[in-house]
């Protein structure tokens, strides 16, 4: 069986026989609640009233969105993108990416360990041949990657690596920006979850690469933990634009009014990044707090996103999913599982640790 194949069949099976996979709010699960969001909420309905939905629509019709985003990313980076392209949601968007690969005749492409089984399971379905460069995850010892010399390759990667809450070091990506430019090579950088940062600048390393040359995925409903709406894009080089809007317009089609309005209030919103700022100094106090108690514990040090990789050190129900390393490629760690820090569940933990009131708990005070 393949890698793509065989954890396809894990999420298959999470997703439609366990009783906690559909709903998503099980402790390792993808469910969040974001308490900074209601004042956006209501931004978004709002804008949306003004929305005609009697038209398709579309968001690259709207060129202040893409300005925003380019500006966006040109000021949180330094570095001005090529290009934007739009979609409703990161699934849709990679699987252009796939389908755009296909027609450019791609028949392997390269990858650092782990790349989230939607990307794997997109290549299979074009039997695009995936081929991992290291042996080990970038979080852990001794990681190195094996870059062939060849000219003309196709490497994907996620940054971070998202379950563990772990950025890929600056090290790794000059190694594959300087291979990148040695072999004018293509990177895909699934970057659902960069700019969410515990501490310090939201800058991302993988925003040196060559824009020529680097198609990199972002998602702010991730970002503001906003998974009602869909919105996502792919910083793009220009010469791959117009093939890519294409396929994926035959993929996903128009998008909806209130996703219309969620990127064009959020495109407003993330460049001063307060309700980021505010969800991830609850996501590393919950963890923080999580630690100090013995609830949760780990080798590896978490520095973004609302995941981590720990073991729980408390007792949960006894029909509770946890997901672990074999969701991810990782063999390296047993008994350790994802934790959403922002999950509808996280209270099974919050409530084990005896410092904690409960009212603290409920309003989000850690």
């Amino acid at each position: 069986m393949s890698l793509a194949a065989n954890l396809n069949e894990y999420y298959e099976r999470l997703a439609f026989d366990q009783e906690q996979g559909s709903s998503g709010a099980f402790l390792s699960g993808w469910q969040c609640d974001n308490p900074y969001l209601d004042e956006f909420i209501k931004a978004v309905h709002t804008r949306s009233l003004g929305i005609d939905r009697r038209r398709y629509l579309y968001f690259d019709e709207d060129d202040n969105l893409a300005n925003g985003v380019l500006q966006l990313h040109f000021g949180l980076d330094g570095v001005a993108p090529q290009s934007v392209l739009f979609g409703a949601g990161s699934t849709p968007l990679i699987f252009t990416f796939a389908t755009h690969l296909h027609k450019l005749g791609v028949k392997r492409v390269l990858y650092v360990p782990p790349v989230y089984f939607t990307l794997l399971n997109a290549l299979e379905r074009y039997a695009i041949r995936v081929e991992p460069v290291s042996l080990k995850q970038p979080f852990e010892q001794d990681f190195e990657l094996n870059l062939p010399v060849e000219t003309g390759c196709v490497l994907i990667l996620s940054d971070p690596v998202w379950y563990t809450g772990t950025s890929i070091p600056h090290s790794v990506i000059a190694q594959i920006k300087q291979w990148q430019m040695d072999t004018q090579s293509y990177v895909f950088v699934d970057g659902s979850l960069q700019y969410l940062p515990w501490a310090g600048q939201r800058n991302e390393a993988t925003s040196t690469l060559d824009p020529a040359l680097t198609f990199r995925l972002v998602c702010p409903t991730k970002q503001l933990c906003s998974h009602g709406y869909r919105f996502a894009y792919i910083l793009l080089p220009t010469d791959q634009y117009r093939s890519m809007a294409w396929t994926y317009a035959n993929i996903s089609g128009p998008a909806t009014a209130e996703s219309i309005a969620f990127a064009q209030e959020a495109i407003s919103i993330l460049p001063a990044g307060k309700v980021q700022r505010q969800l991830m100094s609850l996501v590393a106090n919950r963890h923080r707090t999580l630690r100090t108690q013995g609830i949760i514990s780990s080798a590896i040090e978490p520095s973004c996103g609302y995941f981590v990789f720990e073991k729980v050190l408390r007792r949960l129900p006894a029909d509770h999913t946890e997901i672990d390393g074999r969701y991810f490629e990782q063999v390296n760690f047993p008994g350790y599982v994802k934790v959403n820090l922002l999950s509808p569940s996280i209270r099974l933990l919050l409530e084990a640790a005896s410092a904690l009131p409960s009212t603290d708990i409920s309003s989000g005070v850690i």
